[in-house]
Formats: C-alpha cells, sequence, structure tokens
C-alpha cells in the first residue's frame, strides 16, 4: 500500500482504540489536528501509535495557515453578523446555553474578536 493518508476530524482525541487499530491495517498514517499549545490525553494504544509506530501524525497549523482559514469566515461575519445573530445568536434572555471553545490555535485572534463583537 502507498500513499493512503486519513485526517481524523473533528475530533482531537480518538474516540475508540479499536477502530485507531482498524484503520492502522489500511492506512499507511493517520493525521489530527492538534495546535501547538493543546495538551493531548492519549490512550496508551494511540501513544504507541503515534509514537512506536509513526501511524498517527500531529499537525499544528501555523498563523499563516489559520488566518488563511479564517478570513473567509471573518468577513462573512462582518457581512451578515446581524442575520447571523438572529438565526443563531445566543438568547438575550439568558435562555441558551454558552459552550467553551479552545480558539488558541484554531481560531485566529481576528476570527474571535469577530464572533464576540457579533454576539455570535
Amino acid at each position: 500500500m502507498s500513499g493512503w493518508s486519513g485526517l481524523y476530524y473533528p475530533y482531537l482525541h480518538f474516540q475508540d482504540d479499536n477502530w485507531l487499530k482498524l484503520a492502522a491495517l489500511y492506512m499507511d498514517d493517520l493525521g489530527r489536528i492538534v495546535p501547538s499549545s493543546y495538551a493531548t490525553h492519549d490512550s496508551n494504544v494511540v501513544q504507541k501509535l503515534r509514537g512506536e509506530a509513526g501511524f498517527v501524525r500531529d499537525h499544528s497549523p501555523d498563523a499563516g495557515e489559520v488566518d488563511a482559514v479564517s478570513r473567509p469566515f471573518v468577513e462573512m461575519v462582518e457581512a451578515f453578523g446581524d442575520e447571523l445573530r438572529d438565526r443563531f445568536g445566543l438568547d438575550p434572555n439568558g435562555g441558551d446555553e454558552v459552550s467553551y471553545v479552545l480558539g488558541d490555535g484554531k481560531l485566529s485572534p481576528r476570527l474571535c474578536d469577530a464572533l464576540v463583537d457579533a454576539r455570535l
């Protein structure tokens, strides 16, 4: 087999060690996007497939890559903030649950600021 790579997305942590072992039988490697500032909590299976086998590969996007991916989203939020807020914004009466989003390394500071400014 040559050139069979996969991307594990959208999660950072593998949800099932058995699935990962099966994937290792069919692919050459499996990547995941992990910001350099994020500490992973990998199972023993993931640690072995990452370290000893070199099967699991972590990719940490640099600032330029994060900015390039974030730019169209910033433009969309700036252009359609009111419409997005009407459809997806938080309940002004506090009825919605607010979830924490790991922005460090995954979202550009400019996108985080645009989302906060638009109250999204």
